[in-house]
């Protein structure tokens, strides 16, 4: 079959079909110069947006609380918040209805309240350090108070804590009456931790002791002359007379039915059955003889 030449009509005129090449590169150029065209069209648009009316700032974007909703978010209640505000902290914005609106800013604001706070600060500080948050010598100087006031209260509840267990023991080794309770946790609160020392000191004197004892026993045993054995008891009676000399100087005893204190003779103190916080000794005020509470006493 006869093939027929296509003809293409332009501006130049009727088109061969060699001329095809040309035709295709004129086209591919048209449609280059249309993207260009189009390309800085959607330029100048993006550079000068169309307003359609309606201006969008940056706060018609931003988050608005309610006192209760700020609450929520924050884990507190709205009577605290509502406080806060009144004591000039939270700064909150009225609606036409008289209803208190909150920010993403007062949000952060409450934040850092609760957490000072939680540190224990005062108000009257927490405002001064939200007014001087640019400033850190007043936080420094806060941070230092509170501490100390942390470390008082620390060993406050410490020494509670001694007198309770103190009171507990005293309850468990002898028949405490309800009218002797008050002095015996005055008793407690007073200087406990000089008469743990001191029976701390005494342990570890009876535990040298007992080895000095159980290394003679030992050389005994190999065939070590008995004058070791001499040797051992004389060192245990000159460590052991002064050892249980400065321990009876240095406490004394609450009888539990009349709240007397005493002290008893040195000998009857020394073979008196005791526990680690009583001994079993007779009151020379009342002559009752029971478990009486022992405490430190200065000589």
């Amino acid at each position: 079959m006869r093939s027929k030449a296509i003809c293409l009509r332009t501006i130049t005129g009727p088109c061969r079909a060699n001329d095809r090449p040309r035709l295709a590169l004129q086209s591919l150029t048209v449609g280059c110069v249309t993207a260009l065209f189009l390309l800085a069209d959607l330029t100048a648009t993006l550079r000068h947006p169309v307003k359609f009316g309606y201006h969008f700032d940056k706060e018609d974007f931003l988050m608005i609380y309610t006192s209760g909703q700020l609450a929520k978010r924050c884990r507190v209640s709205v009577r605290t918040v509502q406080y806060y505000d009144q004591q000039g902290l939270l700064h909150a914005t009225r609606t036409s209805t008289n209803q208190r609106q909150y920010q993403e800013a007062d949000l952060a604001r409450l934040q850092q309240i609760l957490a000072y706070q939680q540190l224990g600060f005062a108000l009257k500080d927490i405002r001064q350090l939200l007014n001087n948050e640019n400033d850190s010598a007043p936080l420094r100087t806060l941070i230092n108070q509170q501490r100390e006031k942390a470390a008082s209260d620390r060993q406050r509840a410490q020494a509670q804590i001694d007198s309770l267990n103190f009171l507990e023991a005293q309850l468990a080794d002898s028949q405490v009456t309800a009218t002797s309770l008050k002095k015996s946790i005055l008793y407690g609160q007073r200087q406990p931790g000089k008469l743990r020392q001191l029976r701390r000191t005494l342990l570890i004197w009876v535990i040298l002791i007992e080895f000095l004892l159980w290394g003679l026993a030992a050389l005994i045993w190999r065939g070590a002359s008995t004058w070791w054995a001499l040797l051992g008891i004389l060192l245990t009676v000159l460590i052991t007379i002064p050892m249980f000399s400065n321990y009876y100087h240095h406490v004394s005893y609450l009888c539990p039915h009349c709240q007397a204190e005493f002290t008893p003779a040195f000998r009857r103190w020394l073979w008196a059955a005791h526990t680690p916080n009583t001994r079993k000794l007779t009151c020379p005020h009342c002559q009752q003889k029971s478990y009486c509470i022992e405490e430190y006493r200065s000589r």
